[in-house]
Order: structure tokens, then sequence, then C-alpha cells
């Protein structure tokens, strides 16, 4: 009706309705820019990044965040307008609304992933602990699932940090188990693996982490990070006196060129002088606690070594102040046992690569990692059985005499001997070549396979009995074995249930060639069907989600130090 007139209370309604809708506008560019410097890594933080915010450029940086919004205030008219009338105590622009920002939408990611992790059958925990920048011991906890979708998928989600400050075993599998039940995690039901590192702490049968959880929920079957493994493997079988000596003088050489400013210069000169065709222009440092990553290193250090040698020789002349360590390393590199150490450890990190690479692959299980390890193992034992190691070994004996009578300028020959040797290996020997092979080459790979095995052995038996329900194991004569798996199915069917379900998924891939059968575990997984076989794609799902091993764990200290630097005050 007109000259109808609203009374107070409707007007005051839509008067805070406007407000509300003002300020949402207003939050939204705050929402997003915060996102943006969190998706791109950018510090959001500056000298002066308090009070009101000026739209003009300030005298004294005041950070990203602030910047980004200055830059966005100019093109979009809402938020300029909110910048120049909000009040103080609601401009949405302090360090607090944005920490509160950067919480809710952790919040919402971690309410994404335990969404998923509630829908799936089973899942591990995966967990590590260390000390992070800010002096606080930090617990990662992450999560290995299958996702219950039409084409499953992988997952190792990291969930969050958590403070702790006692460190002993009780309280860390304590600390555990209260995060998983405070986050709502089915731990009776669905809790099947759990993946540390080798510490006591973490891996002790009687009293460690694991045991403590186990007895617990007995489902929950702990395995080794396989990674440490391999890592533990490298270490003990590049522990062989002249191999460990020859890594010394390459860490040293490394260490002397990238620690000196004019040794590091003069190098990259004689790089493009001889070794034109390279395009690494330094040394690559070792890295102390992965061997596997020193493969990277040592190949630059061998592609390098016509560079590296007349480089210390002229420094070594010279009179600078550095003259007398670039004689030393000059004097250790111009052994024959140091260059034979070198390339055969080459040759070992050539073979534990491929191992190395798949454990870092997201779609890794626990099967997989084990049956390439007895393919290195299988291949180590037929390099050392026979005339093989002596044709093996003479590829890389050449290679380092050619390398000592060209680039060095040397004969490779036996060290001296001593008649009362307390130390040094004496074999018998009717050659350099055999000198070397039998104190080198056959150690390292009798020490190799010794590792392999012993580290890679664990659950061995448990694995050899799920490893029946894969497409290229499936005979029904298997079904004895799958007795050792009664523990992961007993409360869903019976044992004669079981084993019917077995020979008709035999039945299944027995129809089809071995050549045409699937072999990852997720495209396994996707050609079982869960409501004609439950029980086979549950023992799957079980397989697939056992931790091979704590990598996403350790990457997400990785990147806690870096939001420090980026979020925090």
């Amino acid at each position: 009706m007109a000259g109808e007139t609203l009374d107070v209370a409707a007007i005051i309604d839509n008067k805070r309705k406007r407000e509300k809708e003002e300020n949402r506008a207003a939050l939204l560019p705050v929402i997003e820019t915060v996102i943006f410097c969190g998706e791109n890594e950018l510090p959001l933080r500056g000298d002066s990044d308090s009070g009101p915010l000026s739209l003009e450029k300030p005298l004294n940086k005041d950070g990203k965040f602030r910047a980004l919004i200055r830059h966005r205030a100019s093109h979009d008219v809402n938020l300029f307008n909110h910048v120049l009338n909000c009040p103080t105590n609601a401009s949405y622009l302090s360090p607090d609304i944005q920490n509160e920002v950067i919480e809710i939408c952790g919040q919402l990611v971690q309410q994404h992933v335990l969404l998923k992790l509630n829908q799936a059958e089973c899942f591990s925990i995966i967990a590590d602990e260390t000390l992070d920048i800010s002096g606080q011991e930090q617990l990662s906890v992450c999560f290995r699932y299958v996702t219950n979708e039409e084409h499953a998928t992988l997952r190792e989600d990291f969930i969050s940090f958590f403070p702790i400050t006692d460190l002993s075993a009780d309280n860390i599998a304590d600390k555990i188990l209260n995060i998983c039940n405070d986050l709502g995690v089915d731990l009776e039901n669905k809790l099947i693996g759990q993946g540390y590192n080798g510490a006591s702490t973490m891996s002790g049968i009687h009293k460690g982490v694991q045991a403590r959880i186990q007895e617990k929920y007995p489902k929950a079957m702990y395995t080794h990070c396989s990674s440490h493994h391999l890592n533990l493997v490298l270490s003990d079988t590049l522990s062989v006196p002249i191999i460990n000596n020859g890594l010394g003088v390459l860490k040293e050489v490394t260490q002397f060129f990238r620690h000196n400013a004019q040794a590091g210069n003069h190098l990259k000169q004689n790089i493009k002088q001889f070794c034109p065709e390279s395009k690494k222009s330094r040394l690559l440092k070792l890295c102390e606690t992965r061997f596997i990553e020193r493969q990277d290193s040592l190949n630059s250090f061998v592609e390098l070594i016509p560079a590296i040698l007349p480089t210390l020789n002229e420094l070594a002349e010279s009179n600078r102040s550095f003259s007398t360590t670039a004689s030393t390393l000059l004097s250790s590199m111009e052994k024959g046992s140091f260059i034979v150490s070198v390339l055969v450890c080459e040759y070992i990190f050539n073979l534990t690569l491929p191992l190395s690479a798949y454990l870092q692959d997201p779609q890794r299980d626990l099967t997989a990692a084990v049956r390439f390890c007895d393919d290195i193992v299988s291949r180590l034992k037929f390099i050392r059985a026979g005339s093989e190691n002596e044709t093996e070994f003479r590829k890389i004996f050449e290679n380092a005499e050619n390398m000592a009578e060209f680039i060095l300028g040397i004969k490779i020959e036996v060290p001296r001997q001593s008649k009362i040797q307390t130390r040094r290996d004496n074999p018998p020997h009717s050659s350099p070549e055999e000198y070397f092979r039998r104190t080198v080459f056959v150690p390292a790979i009798d020490n190799l396979i010794a590792n392999l095995q012993n580290r890679f052995d664990k659950n061995r038996e448990f694995l050899c009995a799920i490893e029946t329900i894969l497409p290229q194991n499936c005979l029904p004569e298997n079904t004895l074995l799958l007795d050792k798996l009664k523990l992961y199915y007993e409360d869903k069917v019976s044992e004669s249930t079981l084993k019917s379900e077995y020979v008709l998924w035999c039945q299944k891939w027995n129809s089809i060639d071995k050549a045409d059968r699937p072999t990852k575990l997720i495209n396994i997984l996707d050609s079982c069907n869960k409501s004609f076989y439950p029980t086979i794609r549950h023992l799957l799902c079980v397989l697939a989600v056992l931790p091979v091993s704590t990598c996403e764990a350790e990457r997400s200290f990785f990147h806690n130090e870096e939001s420090k630097n980026i979020f925090e005050k």
C-alpha cells in the first residue's frame, strides 16, 4: 500500500542484513588473498604490517598480503571503499584474522580428508617426529587408505602436526591413539597397519610404539619404512674400507670447491675447457643421511673428473692459502684405489636406484617393493656366482684404467703390502684387477645381498599368503595359505565362504592370459567387483594400505619449515 512504512524492527533487520552482506563482500577478497599466498608459498608478513592500510605505496615494506590487498583495491570498488571507510576494529586485515583464515582452511582440508578416510574400508597410520625450526618437537601424522569410489585411488594424506614433549614410547603411542579418537577415526574396525622409522622407541617389539598399539589393535601390523631400510643397506654395503675411504675423499673434494669461492670459480672455468659438453657447472653436495641421494653427486663428480684434477693441480702450485689442501686432495685422487672405489660405488647406486625411485611413488605397495628387492638380489647372486663377477668387474676396471691413464696419467697398481698386516686385506692375487675385485667388488656385492635379504625379509610369511590373491598368483590350491590371513577376514565371513569366493576369483583370472592380467594393485582393485568379491576386495585393500615408507610424513616436515617462515608472526 502506498505510503506504508516499515516498523522499527524491520528497518533494523534490513540494516543488519545489508551490513552482513557488506562485511562478507569485504572479507571475501581477504580470504582469497590469504589462500593465494598459501598456494604460492608467499610470506604474508612484512616489517610494518599493523595498523590501518594505506592505499598509497608505503615507505617501508608491509608484507605481500597487504601489498596484494592494496593492488586488488585499485581494481575492486567494494574493497576500495571498505579499506577507506572501515572502522579500525573491523578491517579484517590484521594478523589475527589472517591466522584465523589459515586455521579455518586447515580445518576444511582436514574434514575433507577425514570424510574420505571414514568411507574407506581400512587404513594405516604413518607417523614421524622431529624438532622444527622454532624448537618445538612436532609429531606428523598421515593416513594411508584406498578411496571408496568407482575408480579407487591409493592415498597418503597428511592430517596435521601435533606438538609433543614426552618422547617415551608410552606417551607417543597414547598421543597417536588420542589423536585418532579426537578425529573420530574408527580404530577398532579399520586400523590395519602402522608405519614408522626404525628407532627403538617406535619399532621396539616389546615396549615400542608399534607394540603398544598392536597390543590394543592386533590387526595393526607394523612395517619399517622401506626407504630407511634401503638407506641402511647402502650404509652397511659402502662400509668396505676402500669404498669408505674413496667416498671420504670425494666428500672432501666436493666441500673444498663448494665452500671456497675462488676454487669454485676456477673449477667452472676448467669445466668449460675440459668438459665442454657437460651441463654441470659445479659439484653437487653429498647428502649426509640418504645414501641413494648421493648418486647424482657421484655421477656429477665422475663426469667432471677431467676438470677437477687440473684445477687441483693448478691450485696446489699457486701461492694461495688453500694450496696445501688442494695438494693433499690431489694426492688422494691420484691413487688407483680411489678411481676403483668410486666406480664400484657408482655401479651399486645404479643397481639400487630403481628401487629407491619406486619407494617414492605414491602408488607403491609393499609386495611390489619386496618383489623388486628380490629382483635386485637375484641379479646380484647371478653376478656373484661363477665367472660373472669377473666379467662385470672387468668392465668397471677397464673404465678405471682408462680414467687413470688418460686423465690421471698413472697406472693402477696394488697398494703396498706388508708381511704383518692387521687392517688391510691381503688376498692372493695375480694382477691389480684380481686384487681390487677381491677386496672391493666382491665384499660390496656380498654385503649388499646379505643386507637386502635381512632388512627386506620382515613380514615375509604374511606377504606370501596375501600375494595369493593377486591375479598373477591365483591358483585354487593356494586356499590353504589363506588361513594366515584369518585375522583380517574372520569378523566378516567364515573360512569356507572365503575359500569359495577365492575359487571364483581364481576362475576369473585363470581364463585370462597372464600377460593380460593387471599387475598394479590399484588396477586390480578396479577389476574386483565389491558386491561379488567383497572379502577379496577387502584383502586387496589391506595389502594396498600397508605402509611402505614414511616419505609423506618426512615431506610434511619440509613444508612445515616453510610454513613457519610463511605464515607465523
